[in-house]
């Protein structure tokens, strides 16, 4: 069997001696999944089968390969399994072929009969994956545009170039529903008994007022409620001001300016840098164009756009422009090939409104609460009822103290104490840096048991930086370095000769600069720069070292090649700082690339150059490979002096010349830098307390398995190994294995129920190479298991998971669709600040409880009172009036002061509640109105007799005298008469056998006196349960 290597010499000399070895494998399909990844490996790696047949099996790839790409792979398949592998594999393969054919048919935009292809069908094509002359035939269009004729005819079938917003409710009709849902509802009803009542005795002016009370409480409830669900109506909107005004674009072969909506698919454009993308379009020639996502992935990053189809992927295609999205500098000419609802854009607003937001844990508890209510308020009802018509009462007079004794149980202030007591919450949040647009999702934030986090932006701080340094062969860390157990890296040596060679070429060899905006920010990290993502980390690096302004002063660069996507480096010729040394050329660029270029690499003591052998070369592909399983990004520094003789200070270098006249061989490699958006430092201590909570953290990501897996290690995400790191290692699977778990997108493409459940049931999980809409399905996956599911996001394509999950968390830093779809947002991009937020949950449920068993004690005393006048007919001791008062006054502060209660030292080191814990609950009920009620009834009711008593009258004297208590002496029938007559006549405080006016002090004076008493002792009621 013989191998042909069609990359490099000296890849197939790293690799010549190596032999493929078989292994065991149980059955025929995985012997046939090691035979597709050693193919796929192969390839990768630059060689190919020529004949014979590759052997079951291999070695690890550091005996191998000595192919970062292949490397990169091989981890794959060690983190996430030969499927996952296979799949990168693949990628790696795509990236570097060019011009191949179609695999799938493609439909013109005019089909066989003359008609036009619905742009379901239109846009749902590779339009990254063709040439510009295909794409130009299937859109039926050409260089300068579309006719007048062909534009109106494409116009009138495809319709304007705008997202059809979704039927909307009027405002008036949400806020009829809104009166008459949940909590409100049980308000209503008790006004409606209230009003009953008043039918029944006009005179109970009380009652009426109740009514008008709970009325009131209804409205300014449901205005609060309507403002904050309108706030949610703005994600249209802010995805209507993604779109652009106006755009140039060819017509009849001439260019015009047209409003943005009027573009159809087939369209050429003209776009600058500093415009908004108009519609889903492919760029055909470019000069400089790039393009930052930001408001559809949240990541802002400038992205250099050509006109090759370069990749497979869509997502990773950089030919297209998404609608909605910003051009940042150049020009281009493109082909419209989307608009509408077929955009990118449009297809999330169209998700966007399909995703129906799930209810939160409050508004369930409220519908709990109010059953409760209801069962205990009716209970009771019906049961006085019958007390009361068995006690003679007609049953009129039965049925009015069945409505009373139902309304009595109405909480008429615990919906706005709850509020009350949220809004503060709110503004606590506020000032850790959540802001909450739904206040009752701050109670769902604290039942939340899984957190499915972005990792750009959230876990990390959204900057590439420089990770590690390798010179001389050997790998140094950097202050921003992820430490992952078992590095025993040490620092990079600034004064080291062989490091400051490799600092000089990566001052010179970049054309990014600092903004003067930041000229005054003492910290490097924060300076806004211009340039690319990987050159502003370059020089934020070098730049405290020694001033690049001052270096590149000191250095003329007399000529440059820049990166490009073909030739993987950037070449810089400059001058030295002594005038009279020669020039020197320096490159940077991918590894593999650069390594060609050179045939010696420099010494530690930065002046001795060793000869680049196939055992040197195989050793900086270790080092390389190393820094890439990290999932870090890996650059190549290289330089060559220019000899006086062959290149003088004027020598006319030229980029176009045949045979290049600049130098790209016989280069040094002085050593490699990594970049990697590093975790952020509050992060870990974040994760470490939501552990301790019970909280899973579950990274969901579109970068690469490695990548993920790296950061989520550094931060304690990933503490165990996977099952495919095992399995790789040679390594014993315990049965029923499931601590760790890294899933690849694709692979999710096509999971089974039974694909899910085995996933799910893993403590620890990255989802990598995920695409936006696999982030619904994993909340969706979660929710179907129990959990309680917060989904962070940043950009427009996060927007439909962020409303689906329970508890949506958008960046600060975000892009407004996303802040708008969901109820939390991180003002300072601080994943910290969700767990500051979880512990203001849980609190809140805490003291919620507290609020809800305070009020709910308090209805004990104000229904004895009742139950006591129907039962004994002893005077009530609190009227209609003073319940308004203690529920809407005096207890609405008390009640709201628990808001301010701080936490219990334990509360974030319990896991998340269950399902079975309720607001509401039977023990709560006991408390509430077994012991706190009753002792409150107890203490009111001594105050209460006890005034009587001073007054004059026995306990036994009330009972019986609650009827006709009030009325004129006149006013009484004969047997009440002699009813007071007798008890007044008892009284020996107020009754005088030796006044002259004899029994006739018992009448009007008596009535006055019993009033009087009667107020004083519901005074010292009000006061002892307020007290």
């Amino acid at each position: 069997m013989s191998y042909t290597n069609v990359s490099s010499p000296t890849k197939n000399a790293a690799l010549k001696d190596t032999e493929l070895t078989s292994t065991v494998t149980t059955n025929e399909n995985e012997k046939n999944l090691e035979h597709e990844y050693v193919q796929a490996v192969r390839k990768a790696s630059g060689l190919v089968l020529t004949e014979g047949e590759i052997p079951l099996a291999r070695r690890h790839s550091s005996q191998l390969v000595g192919n970062a790409d292949a490397g990169v792979i091989e981890a794959t398949r060690r983190l996430s399994g030969m499927k996952a592998a296979i799949i990168e594999s693949n990628k790696v393969v795509e990236e570097e072929e060019e011009d191949r054919e179609p695999e799938k048919k493609y439909y013109s935009i005019i089909d066989s009969n003359g008609d036009y292809l619905e742009q379901e069908t239109l846009a749902d094509q590779g339009w990254h994956e063709i040439t510009i002359s295909q794409v130009y035939q299937l859109l039926n269009t050409k260089e300068n545009g579309l006719t007048s004729e062909e534009y109106q005819k494409r116009a009138d079938f495809y319709g304007p170039n705008a997202i059809t917003p979704p039927k909307q409710t009027h405002w008036f009709i949400k806020f009829l529903f809104n009166l008459v849902s949940g909590f409100q509802l049980m308000l209503w009803f008790g006004a409606v008994l209230c009003f009953v009542v008043y039918g029944i005795n006009t005179d109970d002016i009380q009652t009426l007022a109740l009514a008008v009370v709970l009325i009131i409480v209804v409205m300014v409830t449901t205005i609060f409620q309507s403002y904050q669900e309108g706030k949610s109506d703005k994600v249209m909107a802010a995805l209507k001001a993604l779109s652009p005004s106006t755009v140039f674009v060819f017509r009849d072969g001439e260019l015009q300016n047209v409003p943005a909506e009027t573009l159809v698919p087939g369209d050429i454009v003209k776009v600058t840098g500093g415009e908004k993308v108009p519609a889903d379009v492919r760029v055909i020639t470019s000069s400089d164009l790039k393009v930052n996502n930001a408001s559809l992935t949240g990541e802002n990053v400038d992205i250099k756009l050509g006109s090759e189809a370069n990749h497979k992927d869509l997502y990773e295609a950089k030919n297209v422009a998404r609608s909605g999205c910003n051009f940042t500098s150049g020009n281009a000419v493109c082909v419209v090939y989307a608009t509408g609802d077929f955009t990118f854009f449009g297809q999330i607003a169209s998700s966007m409104t399909a995703t129906e937001r799930p209810d939160t844990l409050m508004k369930h508890e409220i519908h709990r609460l109010i059953n409760i209510m209801a069962v205990v308020a009716f209970t009771l009802g019906i049961a006085f009822f019958i007390l009361a018509f068995l006690n003679g009462y007609t049953w009129v007079e039965a049925l009015v103290f069945m409505i009373g004794i139902v309304v009595a149980n109405v909480p008429e202030g615990l919906l706005p104490q709850m509020t009350v007591a949220l809004t503060l919450t709110a503004q606590r949040m506020l000032r850790l840096g959540v802001l909450v647009s739904n206040l009752e999702i701050i109670e769902t934030l604290g039942a939340v048991d899984i957190i499915c986090s972005d990792k750009t932006g959230t876990l990390t701080c959204n900057r590439m930086s420089v990770s590690h340094v390798a010179y001389a062969k050997e790998i140094t860390i950097t202050p921003i370095s992820p430490i992952v157990d078992g590095d025993t890296f040490e620092s990079f040596d600034e004064k080291n000769l062989c490091f400051q060679a490799l600092q000089r070429i990566a001052t010179l060899n970049t054309d990014a600069i600092f903004l003067a905006s930041s000229a005054n920010e003492p910290d490097v990290l924060k300076k806004e720069t211009k340039g690319d993502a990987s050159e502003s980390a370059i020089i934020k690096f070098v730049e405290p070292l020694r001033s690049i302004a001052e270096y590149r002063a000191s250095c003329r660069r007399v000529f440059s090649i820049p990166f490009n996507s073909s030739n993987k480096w950037m070449l810089a010729i400059h001058c030295q700082e002594k005038t009279t040394d020669p020039l020197i050329a320096m490159i940077k660029g991918a590894p593999e690339r650069v390594m060609n270029m050179c045939s010696h690499y420099l010494d530690k003591d930065g002046v001795t150059l060793h000869p680049m052998t196939p055992e040197a070369r195989a050793e900086w592909e270790a080092v390389n490979e190393t820094l890439a399983r990290r999932g870090e990004r890996v650059l190549a520094f290289a330089h060559k002096i220019l000899p006086l003789s062959e290149y003088p200070h004027d020598y006319p270098f030229d980029v176009d010349s045949e045979p290049p006249n600049y130098p790209k061989t016989g280069l040094t490699l002085v050593g490699l830098l990594s970049l990697i958006d590093p975790p952020r430092l509050s992060v870990k201590p974040a994760i470490a307390q939501c552990n301790s909570a019970g909280i899973k953290v579950f990274m969901v990501t579109g970068d690469h398995p490695i990548t993920a897996h790296a950061i989520a290690k550094s931060l304690n995400l990933i503490t165990k190994p996977t099952k495919a790191e095992l399995i790789f290692d040679g390594l014993e699977v315990p049965e029923d294995y499931h601590e760790a778990i890294v899933i690849h997108g694709t692979e999710m493409l096509n999971f089974t129920e039974a694909d899910w459940a085995h996933v799910l049931r893993h403590k620890e999980i990255v989802f990598a190479r995920t695409m936006p809409q696999q982030k619904q399905d994993i909340v969706r996956e979660l929710n179907k298991l129990g959990n309680v599911v917060a989904m962070t996001g940043d950009g427009v394509n996060d927007a439909p998971a962020l409303k689906a999950a329970n508890v949506g968390i958008a960046m600060g830093s975000g892009a407004s669709v996303a802040k708008e779809a969901a109820q939390i947002c991180l003002l300072n991009d601080d994943f910290g600040a969700i767990v500051d937020g979880i512990r203001e949950g849980r609190l809140i449920f805490e003291n919620l409880k507290k609020c809800i068993a305070y009020v709910l004690s308090s209805n004990v005393p104000e229904i004895v009172p009742f139950l006591l006048f129907i039962a004994m007919k002893i005077p009530l001791a609190i009227e209609t009036i003073c319940i308004l008062l203690i529920d809407l006054g005096t207890d609405l502060a008390p009640a709201v002061s628990v808001a301010y209660e701080e936490p219990e030292d334990s509360i974030m080191q319990i896991p998340p509640r269950k399902d079975t814990d309720h607001m509401v609950g039977p023990q709560m009920m006991m408390v509430a109105y077994g012991t706190i009620g009753i002792f409150q009834t107890f203490a009111a009711f001594f105050a209460y007799c006890y005034v009587f008593y001073d007054y004059g009258f026995n306990i036994d004297d009330l009972i019986g005298s609650g009827l006709s208590y009030r009325d004129n002496w006149d006013d009484l029938s004969k047997s009440r008469q002699d009813f007071f007559m007798k008890l007044c006549k008892k009284n020996s405080e107020y009754y005088d056998p030796n006044d002259p006016k004899g029994d006739r002090q018992c009448e009007g004076e008596f009535v006055s006196y019993r009033k009087d008493a009667l107020k004083d002792a519901q005074t010292a009621y009000l006061v002892t349960v307020v007290w």
